[in-house]
């Protein structure tokens, strides 16, 4: 791993007798080696840069933030270097948007994230890869909405992005965020964590996991590789839990080496048409099978896909939907 100097590049002190402002400029990090409380002083504002070339503060392996909420975290870009687990304590600087990582492999990985506020179709990433708007209605798979609140900006330190001797892609981190109030946008069981790969917005979640749809819930994914921001999404009640009753996909995630069975019920017989789709919404698979009344078991070989997400259709020969958007993890 790279030897990180203790020097503060870039960064401001400012003290006008009432509050103090901890600012990082563009291209600068201030190094945190230890624990660091951000509520210990409710007069210090914590910010960075968000141009293009970002100003981090940046933690290294075993250290960490504490203490943070809406009044006490990181109005900008936070920067983690290691292999543990870390909670990204970021926001617009009043709100509090925390942004957790489980552990990645690598002590040389290393990972940064940031809130932007407003419309992503709008509110402009300004970080690369896919730099620019993140249009909302760009989506794919079961995805039919993601929200305007706002988005995570997502980096990651594969080909040295955060730095010389950086790693990791992201591929199979589980993620968790903090969630705005999304009552007015859907019910919890329609929200899904949702992935910018550079022409849509894809689907992490795969199936219910917000533990409500109010201020402060939160919900769950696994992250992919090629994602540069992560968004709150939602499906739409044709796609709700009446289908998993007798729908189920096994196993998956499923391995080089295996088929993925598809087991789903049916009234009557006849032929349906099957449709795989990959995460940016290209159809890899078609093929058509024939289904009796009652339960179904149908393999499909997955061996010549290449590792990532992939979304099932099933339909009758006659249009008629048996069960559409279906996720599973190739790996």
């Amino acid at each position: 791993m790279k030897v990180f100097m203790t020097l503060m590049l870039g960064c401001l002190f400012v003290i006008n007798g009432k509050s103090q402002i901890n600012y990082v400029f563009s291209g600068g990090e201030l190094y945190n080696y230890g624990i660091v409380d951000l509520s210990s002083n409710n007069k210090i504002n914590w910010s960075t840069d968000r141009s293009y070339k970002p100003g981090y503060f940046s933690v290294v392996e075993h250290a960490n933030f504490a203490g943070f909420s809406d009044a006490a975290h990181i109005n900008g870009y936070v920067k983690k270097y290691g292999n543990s687990s870390f909670i990204f304590p970021v926001g617009n600087g009043i709100t509090l948007r925390a942004f957790e990582i489980s552990a990645p492999d690598k002590i040389t990985d290393a990972y940064a994230v940031a809130w932007i506020d407003g419309d992503p179709s709008d509110s402009l990433d300004p970080t690369e890869p896919y730099a620019g708007k993140h249009p909302i209605k760009a989506v794919a798979g079961q995805i039919t909405q993601v929200s305007n609140i706002g988005q995570w900006d997502w980096q990651v330190g594969a080909s040295e992005n955060l730095g010389i001797g950086t790693t990791g892609n992201g591929n199979g981190l589980s993620i968790s965020v903090t969630l705005p109030d999304l009552r007015s946008f859907a019910k919890p069981s329609e929200l899904r964590i949702v992935g910018w790969n550079g022409t849509h917005w894809i689907d992490l979640s795969g199936q219910p996991t917000a533990t409500g749809n109010i201020e402060y819930s939160n919900i769950t994914g696994t992250m992919i590789a090629g994602i540069s921001a992560i968004g709150i999404g939602k499906i739409n009640d044709d796609y709700s839990d009446n289908e998993n009753a007798y729908f189920l996909l096994y196993p998956n995630p499923v391995t080089n080496n295996d088929n993925i069975n598809m087991r789903f019920k049916t009234i009557g017989f006849g032929t349906a048409q099957l449709i795989v789709y990959d995460a940016g919404g290209k159809r890899v698979i078609q093929k058509y099978i024939e289904y009796k009344s009652g339960i179904n078991i149908q393999p499909i070989e997955v061996k010549h896909l290449s590792n990532g997400i992939y979304y099932i259709n099933l339909f009758k020969s006659n249009g008629e939907k048996i069960v559409t958007g279906k996720r599973f993890i190739k790996q």
